[in-house]
């Protein structure tokens, strides 16, 4: 009975951690949301210095979340990330406005995909 017991408050303390997880995950992602949105407003304003300052921002959120990018998503998913970012720099220093939109694009629908295990 009592390893029952152990089992079920094991049990709970994992949902109700994965629950904390999921919730963090949404209210961030809201954020990075926005400002991803604004780095495509720059982008299509063709005003690389400020799409520029957005990634170092995003590149800055994903270095201190990529542990939890891990967790929620799968490995294909958290790698693309990865990908994306990096490539979103150099389109940016080689002011590729296609190539940029569409990456941020795919950025943002494959963080979506992630938020929304």
């Amino acid at each position: 009975m009592r390893k029952q017991w152990i089992i079920f408050v094991l049990v709970l303390f994992q949902l109700s951690f994965l629950n904390t997880l999921g919730q963090a995950a949404e209210g961030a992602s809201k954020t990075i949301f926005e400002k991803i949105e604004v780095m495509k407003t720059h982008v299509n304003q063709e005003n690389w210095d400020q799409a520029t300052k957005m990634y170092d921002q995003l590149d800055l959120w994903y270095r201190k979340n990529r542990w939890k990018l891990q967790l929620l998503g799968d490995e294909a998913e958290y790698e693309e990330v990865a990908h994306d970012i990096s490539r979103i720099r150099i389109t940016l220093e080689e002011k590729d406005k296609l190539e940029s939109k569409m990456l941020i694009e795919n950025l943002k629908t494959t963080l979506k995909q992630i938020a929304n295990f």
